[in-house]
């Protein structure tokens, strides 16, 4: 691969969708904050930092990303799911799903992809469902530009309140979950 610039998480040209307070608990990847543990029940509490539904949106015309990410916990908890179902990524390139990565480490460095051409391209990474996840890093090729991608159509979230199905339960990759 290229000589490697780094970018460091967070980010603001890293566009965060789907953490509806992500303002107030970044860097954490979580979908509840600190304050409402003890106020939700504590299941709720715990599975609010597992980022289901969270996506990581940018821009750029890198030649290779990588991601650097660190999982504290990697053991298989839910034994009808795959691991990529429960602690895999997923990305897109322009819209199109592109491939997964699932952690068989603590720590890891996965490549997006390594010497494509230098063209813009839209960014969408899927976080996991049921695995909590640290970013640590984004590593793109010397020299490519990186910016925030477009918002969204809809500039307001759509809540919704529901059961295993709604958190993403028994898909099999991140991208497929009904967040």
């Amino acid at each position: 691969g290229d000589v490697v610039q780094t970018i460091e998480w967070p980010d603001p040209r890293l566009r965060v969708d789907g953490l509806p307070w992500w303002n107030e608990v970044s860097p954490n990847l979580w979908r509840l904050p600190q304050r409402y543990e003890g106020v939700v029940p504590k299941l709720v509490y715990d599975l609010s930092h597992q980022p289901t539904g969270a996506r990581l949106r940018f821009r750029t015309d890198a030649r290779s990303i990588w991601l650097n990410v660190k999982f504290p916990h990697i053991a298989i908890t839910i034994f009808n799911m795959s691991k990529q179902g429960q602690m895999g990524c997923d990305y897109w390139v322009d819209g199109e799903y592109r491939r997964a990565f699932t952690p068989l480490a603590p720590d890891g460095r996965f490549c997006f992809f390594d010497g494509l051409p230098q063209e813009q391209r839209d960014i969408t990474l899927y976080l996991s469902q049921y695995a909590a996840l640290d970013i640590v890093s984004l590593d793109l090729s010397d020299g490519a530009t990186f910016t925030e991608t477009l918002p969204y159509a809809l500039d307001k979230p759509l809540a919704i309140y529901g059961s295993s199905i709604t958190q993403g339960g028994a898909s099999s990759r991140p991208s497929l979950a009904w967040p």
